[in-house]
């Protein structure tokens, strides 16, 4: 069960274990973001994920942004269907 590894940021997870994942993913980080790096790079490790750029938010702003919030039920929605 890698879900325990994932828990502590102290271990790192490896691109074998990203690839484990079966559901889809949404990898979202503000463009301003200097801690999370690319969304586009870690949605390329994770089948079946999809990336997105929260225009002109930084780590801590993103999660409010309009956008994302728009950009998560459409993620959400796609998976209903």
């Amino acid at each position: 069960d890698w879900s325990s590894d994932v828990c502590s940021s102290d271990l790192p997870i490896s691109r074998e274990r990203i690839a484990e994942l079966k559901v889809p993913v949404l990898v979202a980080v503000g463009t301003k973001d200097v801690m999370a790096g690319s969304a586009q790079l870690l949605a390329q490790l994770i089948p079946h994920a999809k990336s997105f750029e929260i225009l002109e938010n930084d780590h801590i702003k993103a999660v409010g942004a309009s956008a994302f919030k728009e950009a998560a039920l459409s993620f959400l929605a796609e998976g209903e269907a």
